[in-house]
Formats: C-alpha cells, sequence, structure tokens
C-alpha cells in the first residue's frame, strides 16, 4: 500500500500509519546522507583530498533540493563551502540557515561563522 490508495479506499489509519513509516524513512535517508557528508567531508579534512569535500557537497545537495529548509544540511553546506574556499556560498547557506534555525546556540554559531568567513573575504 501507497498511503494514497488506503485513503481512497476510506482506510484513513492505514494511511496514516504508511505515510508515517514513509516518512520517517525519508528522513532517515536525509540523516544518513548528511552523516555520510560529515564523514566525506571529515575524511577531506583528515587526507587532505578536496573530492571528499564535493563529494560532501553532492550530498548535502541532495537532501536540500528535497528539503531547501533542512537546517543541517544548510549548516554542513556551509562548512564545505568554506572549506572549498567558496566563501560567498559559505554565507549563502548560513544566511539560509539562520532563516530557518530558532535554536539560539545554533544561531549563535552560524552568526560567528558569518563573522569568520567575511574576515576571510576581506583578506583574500
Amino acid at each position: 500500500m501507497t498511503g494514497l490508495s488506503e485513503l481512497l479506499e476510506a482506510e484513513p489509519q492505514a494511511a496514516v500509519d504508511t505515510l508515517q513509516r514513509r516518512l520517517r524513512s525519508i528522513n532517515r535517508i536525509f540523516s544518513t546522507q548528511i552523516d555520510l557528508a560529515s564523514a566525506l567531508a571529515l575524511r577531506g579534512d583528515v587526507q587532505g583530498d578536496v573530492t571528499d569535500y564535493a563529494r560532501a557537497e553532492d550530498r548535502l545537495e541532495a537532501v536540500l533540493n528535497r528539503d531547501a529548509a533542512n537546517a543541517t544540511a544548510l549548516f554542513n553546506s556551509a562548512l564545505v563551502a568554506e572549506r572549498l574556499k567558496l566563501y560567498d556560498r559559505a554565507l549563502d547557506y548560513l544566511r539560509r540557515f539562520l532563516n530557518t534555525e530558532r535554536s539560539d546556540p545554533w544561531r549563535r554559531e552560524a552568526e560567528a561563522r558569518v563573522r569568520l568567513i567575511e574576515s576571510k573575504k576581506t583578506v583574500n
């Protein structure tokens, strides 16, 4: 069953159950993509291989293409873009993050990163 078919058959509880399972599955896929991107970026840090940053960026972009307001993907995308010295892109991700994130500690971290990246831009 797809959830939609259960709706059409007037089985709302079955539809809710199916759609909730599908949603959890999608969220796990997003979470796994983000975790894999983090691992790739860390490996890039350790091994000094920028292709890992590009792979991480691809994974995060896949999440953002399906969920443009995913705060974790936005923040991590900013970190990866910063490592690639794509400062304007990093700032864009951080600004988008700040438009979605409500947690004060994460907002403070993002605001500090904005200041840091802006200072890097003026040096280069």
